[in-house]
């Protein structure tokens, strides 16, 4: 049975980063403006076929995100911290790269019609989600950082970290197919998890640590 970890105000209030990031990112688009964007995408990026089907496991990284962060707090508090130290560093980084270095992608159909309920989603996406600003990627980023918590976590079956590693597989590779994200984005997104799982969980260093080995050191 699982046991509630103390909530720790501290704790919770990091999750107000997140308002500070979408904030951070909403200047960078409306505000910034900039006149010349660095184009990322590659040939090979043409090569992928657009597949409306896959904007479901697009959509899967909401509440996969949801339960990680809410998981993680609740019940494996030391994997909370890893896991909000892992997300918020590189989404940091991320809206330094997007403010100095422009980026965007023209891998989206010119004209998609709304044929199915697939498209539907993919359409909302693109209204809501400019293809601006996507080096390296968050949605590829922090899905590896949620599948590296749970399957940190004491808590889970074998099966339920399996499906979770499944599902950010299955939500890295989607955004090629729905043209949200290319090659050169999710690559870099990739090697920056390297970097941070090297700081985050080998050399196990992580946000109020030693307040934590503090609290339960007993």
């Amino acid at each position: 049975m699982k046991k509630k970890a103390h909530i720790d105000i501290k704790y919770l209030l990091c999750a107000l980063y997140l308002v500070v990031y979408l904030l951070g990112f909403f200047v960078i688009e409306h505000v910034l403006k900039p006149t010349h964007y660095h184009i990322l995408t590659t040939p090979l990026d043409y090569q992928i076929p657009f597949c409306e089907w896959m904007i479901f496991f697009y959509y899967a990284w909401f509440p996969y995100m949801a339960f990680s962060y809410l998981y993680t707090f609740l019940f494996d508090q030391k994997n909370y911290l890893k896991l909000i130290t892992f997300t918020f560093s590189g989404m940091t980084i991320f809206l330094i790269v997007s403010a100095v270095y422009p980026n965007m992608l023209d891998l989206r159909p010119a004209h998609l019609p709304n044929r199915n309920i697939a498209c539907i989603l993919t359409n909302f996406i693109y209204f809501m989600d400019t293809p601006t600003n996507v080096l390296p990627s968050i949605h590829v980023y922090n899905s590896i950082g949620f599948a590296l918590a749970l399957s940190h976590s004491d808590h889970l079956t074998h099966k339920q970290k399996i499906f979770s590693d499944l599902l950010c597989f299955m939500i890295c590779i989607c955004v090629f197919f729905v043209k949200q994200h290319g090659i050169i984005d999710v690559l870099l997104a990739i090697l920056m998890a390297l970097v941070f799982y090297i700081i985050v969980y080998r050399q196990d260093l992580y946000i109020f640590k030693k307040d934590y080995h503090n609290r339960y050191k007993h």
